[in-house]
């Protein structure tokens, strides 16, 4: 269980940067914005 919490911390961690990232690029490529953030949301 620690180290699955240290997981998902770490995943959380470069998940926001990540998902501002996939915002910026699928969300140009593809305008599916409610998609991404959506999926963000779920994933934290």
């Amino acid at each position: 269980m620690g180290l699955r919490e240290r997981v998902i911390t770490l995943r959380n961690g470069s998940k926001s940067n990540f998902c501002i990232l996939v915002i910026g690029v699928f969300g140009v490529l593809f305008e599916h914005y409610n998609y991404v953030f959506g999926c963000c949301t779920e994933i934290g």
